[in-house]
């Protein structure tokens, strides 16, 4: 990968890898902030699972997803604080 003024260029074959890559399914653990409700609604706009583990709930999908979804409850928490 390499950074240029017109933007990001990929050799051949990092493409394929980002691909397959944000295919992969995680774990994110949530911190402390957002509500019931907002977790609630991410879970269901991103097609994500919640999960209980010891460190507290996390969201549980494809890379993709769980990237999304964590931006969207960063979102819905600056929007109610709003900052």
């Amino acid at each position: 990968m390499l950074q240029t003024d017109k933007g990001i260029l990929l050799f051949e074959g990092e493409l394929e890898d980002l691909r397959r890559a944000s295919k992969h399914v995680v774990d994110v653990t949530l911190p402390p902030g957002p509500t019931v409700s907002e977790i609630k609604e991410t879970v269901e706009k991103f097609d994500l699972k919640l999960k209980q583990s010891d460190e507290g709930p996390q969201l549980h999908g494809k890379l993709i997803d769980v990237n999304d979804g964590v931006n969207y409850l960063v979102d819905l928490m600056k929007e109610r604080l709003d900052m």
